[in-house]
């Protein structure tokens, strides 16, 4: 049964949705999802998680997510990795699975699929096993005798892959030898773990160059490398690892899996016929993730959360259990390991497992996307992450709270998917707000931010500047005028009650003391605004009080 509301899907497959979490290294917890259908209309086989291993029995299918929610899918949950410029790193054990087995680790864009599929919980692949078709990545499909790396583009099932095995009167891939690969092998022993590396180098320009496996095993001084860098569909396996690719981890078998162990028309491939002599279990753990030497990391930068899952600053507002899942555990960085001097490509390393601790204190960002501080002052511009500062540059604006890694100046925000995000960011706003409105909240970063206050201080600043240079004007008049009983070219008045006009020396005129101005030009007189424009302060004291200039008639 399918009900469908607002892209959720709920199923009524007789197996449990969420099944634990595992740790990636250097990235943080990955929530195991199970199948809703291992093929339309039959339930997947069982998937356990323990000890942070992913134990896949016949038939099971689960996939990482950042969230999980039991007895529901939503394609957003699915974890979406950007592993360009990147090295994935995991351990699996396949001892048990013989001809006719395929053991699979694999990334598909399940994230970006908005079609629930026949299969009830959103899964595509190249093959299009439940109806629906997407780019994939088959990192490997394998069984104790043979090992196949594939590329496929969304409408290419067959794609492009190397590795050993495979072929019904053609011929698989034949990068190595049964005798370096399989029980007992030269190089890799398939009776114990096997550690796989799988890089996805780019070029100056930022796009996918190849892909490389590498396969090595704890005290052997051998490996076995791939390398697909000849591929008509890269192109759209780039985009797919930009857009972020979901990791699929399966068990099955068939009859008629020569196409991955026959022995080829040459002859030198590992089973002549498929016995469907299957173990119970394989395993898959040790994940991790780490950026290759010399190349940008696209994957978004994780930030440090409190242990309540929400940075510090963010409130008490809850984020909504339903977006982001139960229980789910906040990202860390943990160092990069050591990368072999000997080596292009990076070997795992063996390393005691620890659970993940989490530091009080991304992102993203995934992280997601890394933060940054605006250049306009302490608040955010539009389009930056407005975690860290919790206000917002322009005026009515406030700090929305998209998830855990992101948050973003808005003027308004409605919970749910915002059609006006780019597609590949087109994830549900929780609209949790952080810190103030600009221009209601209080303290200094916020006013100081506000576009509309600083264009108040500019003017403020220009106004102060014309009065002080009024002032300045003034001083100089005052102090440069000539001296009382001067006038013209005497620069002296007859009647000593009188002083020279200290205004306009040219005019001829004196002054008096009781503040009449006796003059022998009439030009004052005949211009009564001539007092403003000889001095703006004296000039409008004169007209406010009505002063009225009056003829001279003494000699000068």
């Amino acid at each position: 049964m399918l009900l469908v509301s607002n892209s959720w899907t709920t199923t009524h497959a007789s197996h449990t949705t969420c099944l634990g979490s595992v740790s990636i290294n250097s990235f943080g917890e990955a929530h195991v999802t199970a199948a809703g259908y291992d093929v339309p209309g039959k339930d997947a086989g069982l998937t356990v998680v323990t000890n942070k291993t992913v134990v896949a029995h016949m038939s099971a299918r689960s996939y990482f997510a950042d969230s999980c929610s039991e007895g529901s899918y939503y394609n957003q949950r699915y974890m979406g990795l950007k592993l360009l410029g990147q090295t994935l790193r995991f351990t699996t054990e396949i001892s048990d699975a013989g001809c006719g087995c395929n053991a699979a680790f694999y990334l598909v864009s399940m994230k970006q699929n908005l079609d629930a599929s026949k299969c009830d919980d959103y899964y595509c692949d190249a093959n299009k096993v439940c109806g629906v078709s997407c780019a994939e990545v088959d990192i490997m499909e394998a069984n104790k005798h043979a090992w196949h790396s594939t590329l496929h583009s969304p409408h290419d099932n067959s794609g492009v892959g190397g590795g050993n095995g495979g072929g019904n009167g053609w011929n698989g891939p034949r990068d190595w030898t049964i005798q370096e690969y399989g029980p007992g092998g030269l190089c890799i022993d398939t009776m114990k773990p096997i550690q796989v590396a799988a890089s996805f180098p780019v070029d100056k320009s930022g796009k996918l160059k190849t892909m490389t496996v590498r396969l090595a095993q704890q005290g052997v001084d051998c490996h076995l490398d791939l390398d697909l860098d000849s591929y008509s569909g890269m192109g759209e396996i780039h985009a797919a690892l930009l857009k972020g690719m979901t990791p699929v981890m399966s068990y099955w078998k068939a009859h008629d899996m020569l196409w991955m162990d026959g022995k080829g028309a040459d002859g030198q491939g590992p089973c002549s016929r498929d016995a469907d002599r299957c173990g119970e279990a394989v395993r898959f753990y040790n994940f991790s993730i780490e950026a290759l030497p010399g190349q940008l990391s696209l994957q978004p930068a994780l930030i440090p959360a409190t242990a309540s899952g929400l940075n510090p600053g963010m409130g008490v507002n809850p984020i909504s259990n339903d977006l982001f899942g139960t229980g789910e555990q906040p990202f860390a960085h943990l160092p990069a390991t050591t990368l072999l001097p000997s080596s292009n490509v990076a070997l795992p390393t063996l390393v005691p497992e620890v659970p993940m601790s989490v530091a009080p204190a991304p992102t993203w960002s995934p992280a997601m996307m890394p933060m940054t501080v605006s250049s306009q002052g302490t608040c955010s511009a539009p389009g930056q992450d407005c975690r860290s500062t919790q206000c917002c540059f322009d005026a009515g604006s406030q700090c929305y709270q998209k998830n855990k890694w992101w948050a973003e100046c808005k003027k308004a925000c409605t919970p749910g998917i915002d059609p006006t995000d780019e597609p590949q960011y087109q994830q549900p706003w929780a609209c949790i707000p952080l810190g103030f409105r600009t221009g209601t909240g209080s303290g200094g970063a916020p006013f100081l931010g506000s576009a509309s206050t600083l264009r108040r201080l500019i003017a403020l600043a220009i106004a102060g500047t014309f009065v002080v240079t009024l002032g300045i004007a003034w001083l100089w008049r005052t102090f440069t005028a000539p001296k009382n009983g001067m006038v013209a070219s005497t620069k002296s008045c007859q009647d000593m009650r009188l002083r020279c006009n200290p205004y306009n020396p040219s005019m001829n005129s004196c002054w008096n003391t009781n503040q009449q101005i006796v003059h022998t030009s009439r030009s004052l007189a005949q211009s009564p605004v001539s007092p403003v424009m000889l001095h703006p302060f004296v000039g409008a004291a004169l007209m406010r009080s009505k002063w009225q200039p009056i003829p001279g008639t003494l000699p000068v």
